[in-house]
């Protein structure tokens, strides 16, 4: 045995630990637009709620801006981008 132990250096195994915020594991919410207005105002159509610029989609979100294409929403994840799927 006391021949290994001048062979070998055995140091511990020091293992780094990957915490993620409550935000990383929490997922957005999906959300579906059914329809998009846009003319004396801006109003969206998501899940089925009338909804316009400035107006929270939830608590943790807020409709930015209303595009032809989608809707640009900002809160606890970021800014992100909702598709008008037609």
């Amino acid at each position: 045995m006391s021949e290994v132990e001048g062979i070998i250096t055995v140091e511990p195994y020091r293992a780094e630990i990957e915490t993620k915020t409550a935000q990383e594991m929490e997922k957005p919410p999906q959300y579906t637009i059914s329809f998009i207005y846009i003319g004396k105002g801006r109003y969206v159509i998501i899940n089925g709620k009338l909804l316009k610029e400035g107006e929270n989609i939830s608590k943790n979100e807020k409709i930015i801006k209303i595009y032809r294409d989608g809707v640009l929403l900002k809160g606890k994840w970021g800014e992100r981008w909702i598709r008008f799927l037609r």
